[in-house]
């Protein structure tokens, strides 16, 4: 086991990542962090007195926060599979289950929690500030928050929203071990083609899905929304929901594993 993993060996591997951390994505963090601020800066160019909604700043420390999340792994440690300092990772006295940890801690993790303290510091300290449209904490005004616990599976929701961050996440680890240069760009660019692609055989599909609702419902003539409103409630989006689940662990689950695989691999 301890070929595996040792403690003292991981801590430093740890203390190494942390510095790297600092050097390679301290810069883009407090970039990332102060983006929720525009918000703020904005409204104050507009209107002095234009009052920012909690909602919206809260959706919007929430966007920089995944989008930090999902850029970790390039910005961090795009660096593995390069010739110039790829063999300075490789021939680090640590496993690469080790190293493999310490990834997983520093960009689903660390990344997070340092983004959201960073952005809500920010928030608070506008907040206090006499002039501009943030007039109330974030944690004052939880109205829009309560009318959304009663109506949904809370705690559903929130899972699947982290669990797509982390395969996002996932996904960015894997093709940083492929891609050598513009793995950002290549990654969402494939992305974006999948995408394309996905919408393309959804609208084929279109006419089927639209005859089997037909089917559920006798006829066109006899469908009634507020019923087909039900059924999607109470049928169609748990299915929905679950199936996003399994398909997020899915997706997290093997480009993690592939892209460990690939970075025990790599050759200079």
């Amino acid at each position: 086991m301890k070929d595996i993993f040792d403690f003292s060996r991981f801590k430093k591997v740890l203390v190494r990542d942390y510095y790297e951390y600092i050097h390679r994505f301290g810069i883009v963090m407090l970039i990332i962090m102060l983006l929720p601020s525009l918000i703020w800066l904005l409204c104050f160019a507009i209107d002095r007195n234009m009052e920012v909604s909690t909602v919206i700043r809260n959706i919007a420390i929430c966007s920089v926060a995944q989008l930090a999340t999902i850029l970790a792994p390039s910005w961090l440690y795009g660096y593995i599979n390069m010739k110039k300092d790829g063999p300075y990772f490789a021939s680090y006295p640590a496993t690469y289950f080790e190293k493999f940890l310490s990834i997983l801690l520093y960009t689903v993790v660390v990344t997070p929690i340092v983004c959201l303290a960073g952005c809500f510091l920010m928030d608070t300290l506008l907040c206090l500030l006499p002039i501009g449209g943030y007039f109330e904490f974030l944690w004052q005004n939880s109205s829009m928050y309560n009318e959304y616990i009663t109506y949904t599976n809370t705690n559903t929701n929130i899972g699947n929203f982290i669990l797509g961050i982390v395969s996002y996440s996932a996904l960015m680890f894997f093709t940083t071990t492929i891609f050598k240069r513009h793995k950002i760009l290549k990654t969402f660019g494939w992305i974006i083609i999948i995408g394309f692609a996905a919408i393309i055989i959804f609208f084929t599909l279109l006419p089927l899905i639209a005859s089997a609702i037909a089917n559920a419902f006798g006829t066109i003539e006899n469908f009634d929304p507020e019923i087909f409103g039900e059924y999607f409630a109470e049928r169609l989006s748990p299915l929905v929901e679950n199936f996003y689940t399994i398909w997020s662990i899915i997706k997290t689950v093997v480009f993690y594993t592939w892209g460990y695989y690939r970075m025990k691999r790599i050759r200079f």
